[in-house]
């Protein structure tokens, strides 16, 4: 990655391996210590959002730490789902995609 000094591979790959599995865990916040030096903090400031991960500096000198969140997801509910009138065309055009082209079980779980 450029922009930060050249072997420091070590904590790079602590910091990859961390973000990874905190993505992978039901966790929804991981916190890193003061002790990260300001090249750290922004090895992780910039590796984080490719992860789909938001991250936040907070505090000041030697104080100062880094927080990566996960964001948070929003379900919507039925009743808030607004009205959708379709015309009749649409309707029958709709049936004869789903009955040509059926959701999968996965789909069906993600919707």
């Amino acid at each position: 990655m450029s922009g930060f000094t050249p072997g420091k591979e070590v904590w790079r790959i602590r910091i990859e391996k961390q973000l990874a599995a905190f993505t992978a865990s039901p966790e929804v916040e991981l916190r890193f210590p003061p002790t990260l030096t300001s090249e750290e903090r922004r090895f992780v400031h910039a590796h984080a959002p490719k992860l789909g991960l938001a991250t936040k500096s907070q505090g000041k000198g030697a104080d100062r730490f880094l927080t990566v969140s996960k964001p948070r997801r929003v379900v919507a509910l039925a009743e808030d789902a607004p009205k959708l009138d379709l015309a009749p065309g649409s309707i029958a055009a709709l049936d004869a995609h789903f009955a040509r082209f059926p959701p999968t079980k996965a789909e069906l779980a993600a919707a």
